[in-house]
């Protein structure tokens, strides 16, 4: 270990320099937060904490949060395809719009207006990043806050930069071997409530807003329709429904992508402790129209629940029902 002595001449000096105030910069800094799961870091606004059911912060006194994502591709494709048109099929209506740089990236800052469940929301959402990876930051809040919280949100989006954990954490580069999720996978699981075992041959893929992406090739999205999908994540919303069986059902209605959801099969099951139901169906691609098998387990909380879907071609061979099946029921809290 190095020794450093500080001699009579030099000891005013040090002490003079250690009383001194921080500088602005330095003393915001220290309020700097990494988001789990990510190499992500931003300075929240104060009583803002680390959310529990997504990947950010949340603030529940004033109903407003802060998610991030960090997506795999260029962050080109994202700002050209933020255009006010398809913002609008999002059912958000877009206020202004700011190219800028962001952490010496490209970045594009948009004020949205989005109403919810008879609430009207404010949001301002940022995307930023490189050729390899995109960081996709938005906060919320109601639109009567806008007065106290949307200044502070905004200036909060704008710390965010990429972290240290180096250029690789995020991008394609991924190393899904076997069926437990080891070196980039393993840090990407940080944060999430939950762990899965993927049956072959499914493998680690993604993790976004702790929401866990099982594909064959280990990449997400998929490149065929027909590729096998397995996601799992916990739902920040509680049960609507007394009827729990109603509820598991009509949710797999609600299943993106897909069209002509047939039911063929629901039993109860128990996993880790928590009773839910196991459906399997028959459905169609929304936009192929090919024949996919759907699998879905629904696991209920006292409060909320943990949702299991997997989504494949259903004549391939071999099939793909088991490995979906043999994956749910590996779920561990």
């Amino acid at each position: 270990m190095r020794t450093i002595i500080l001699t009579a001449a030099v000891l005013p000096v040090f002490l003079a320099a250690s009383l001194a105030p921080l500088p602005t910069a330095v003393a915001q800094e220290a309020g700097r937060k990494r988001i789990a799961g990510t190499d992500v870091s931003l300075i929240p606004p104060r009583d803002f904490r680390e959310a529990k059911n997504f990947t950010g912060f949340e603030n529940p006194k004033v109903a407003a949060s802060i998610m991030v994502s960090v997506l795999r591709g260029g962050i080109g494709p994202f700002i050209v395809g933020m255009t006010d048109e398809r913002m609008k099929k999002k059912s958000m209506t877009v206020l202004s719009r700011q190219r800028m740089e962001i952490d010496r990236r490209q970045g594009l800052l948009l004020g949205i207006s989005q109403d919810s469940g008879g609430v009207a929301y404010r949001k301002w959402m940022l995307v930023f990043g490189d050729s390899g990876r995109t960081a996709l930051i938005v906060a919320t809040f109601p639109k009567e806050r806008e007065g106290t919280v949307s200044r502070l949100l905004k200036d909060a989006l704008l710390t965010a930069k990429f972290g240290a954990r180096g250029a690789d954490f995020g991008n394609a580069r991924e190393e899904n071997s076997g069926a437990a999720p080891s070196g980039l996978a393993a840090e990407k699981l940080e944060g999430v409530p939950f762990r899965i075992t993927p049956a072959d041959p499914l493998k680690f893929a993604e993790v976004v807003q702790k929401v866990i992406m099982l594909t064959r090739t280990g990449r997400y999205p998929i490149a065929d329709a027909g590729d096998p999908l397995f996601v799992a994540g916990k739902a920040a919303a509680a049960v609507a429904s007394t009827d729990r069986k109603k509820f598991a059902t009509e949710r797999l209605a609600k299943t993106a992508t897909l069209k002509e959801i047939e039911v063929e099969a629901v039993k109860e099951v128990t996993i880790d402790g928590l009773s839910g139901y196991e459906i399997t169906a028959k459905a169609k691609h929304a936009t192929t129209g090919r024949l996919l098998i759907l699998y879905q387990v629904m696991l209920f909380t006292d409060d909320s629940y943990y949702l299991l879907q997997g989504m494949g071609l259903r004549n391939a061979d071999p099939g793909f029902l088991e490995p979906f099946r043999k994956t749910a029921h590996s779920f561990r809290r």
